[in-house]
């Protein structure tokens, strides 16, 4: 009978992929991607939505407003934006540059919603026509529970959520989950010693965060 061996993720018995550097088997191997939102990618004012989004879904609304009109000081009116361009029309000149976008945006397609539950939106209530009067908005706000609810409706695309997916997940225990105080841009590492690039840690990651490069 084979006698297990102790290795660094417990114990594994001779012959196995755990007891054995398993990692120049691969052709292709995972790496941790900091993508970008779409929400992100396409806001012409340059904003971060996902940024304010966190603060509103932790229960922060007043600092989830500052992070939001740090880069735009009017986000009801596109700010800045539509100003510029209205005003250099009028003046005779060149509109303003576009802001830059995000070089990378993760796509729906990358992410995986099996691991969300579907949540409804929350619809803005629409002032009754008789109740139009001067120049009173006709869309309401939402509540602030609904506000709270909205955020929770994102789907962190592009960003790690700290699901524990791919360590759990990784049948040669290949993901390494850092201790707080070790964590820079990830809360896990690969040890590519022992990653054959099965590819399951990026399948099964909901946000689109981890991606599989060629590794030849």
């Amino acid at each position: 009978m084979n006698k297990p061996i102790l290795t660094r993720g417990g114990y594994a018995l001779p012959g196995t992929s755990s007891a054995f550097k398993t990692g120049d088997w691969r052709v292709r191997k995972p790496v941790y991607q900091h993508v970008h939102a779409p929400c992100h990618g396409t806001c012409p004012a340059g904003e971060d939505p996902q940024a304010y989004i966190a603060e509103l879904d932790a229960g922060r609304p007043q600092q989830a407003w500052e992070k939001l009109v740090s880069v735009n000081p009017l986000p009801a009116i596109t700010g800045r934006v539509a100003a510029e361009g209205i005003a250099a029309v009028l003046a005779g000149r060149e509109l303003p540059e576009k802001p830059d976008s995000p070089e990378i945006t993760v796509s729906f397609d990358q992410l995986n919603t099996n691991y969300f539950e579907p949540l409804a939106r929350h619809e803005q209530d629409i002032l009754p026509p008789a109740e139009r009067i001067g120049e009173i908005e006709t869309e309401r706000t939402l509540a602030p529970a609904q506000v709270t609810a909205e955020a929770r409706r994102c789907l962190s695309c592009g960003n790690c959520m700290s699901c524990d997916n791919c360590w759990t997940l990784c049948p040669d225990s290949a993901v390494l989950r850092l201790p707080e105080g070790a964590r820079e841009s990830s809360p896990y590492r690969f040890d590519y010693d022992y990653c054959k690039g099965c590819g399951l840690c990026a399948h099964e990651c909901p946000c689109g965060f981890i991606a599989m490069t060629e590794d030849l």
